[in-house]
């Protein structure tokens, strides 16, 4: 997230996930659509939905 902040697009932060060895959660290798549902999931900033909001 902190590449991301600084500017870094998801293409470049992809090709690093995939050069550092961080395992993706379902594949092989990091693919740019997986990044980028990650970096817009609120999930993952810890929003909670409660009744659809």
């Amino acid at each position: 997230m902190d590449r991301y902040l600084a500017g870094a697009s998801i293409r470049s932060l992809t090709i690093w996930l995939n050069d550092t060895g961080i395992a993706p959660p379902a594949s092989t290798s990091w693919q740019t659509t997986t990044v980028r549902h990650i970096l817009a999931s609120g999930r993952i900033a810890g929003l909670r939905e409660h009744h659809g909001r």
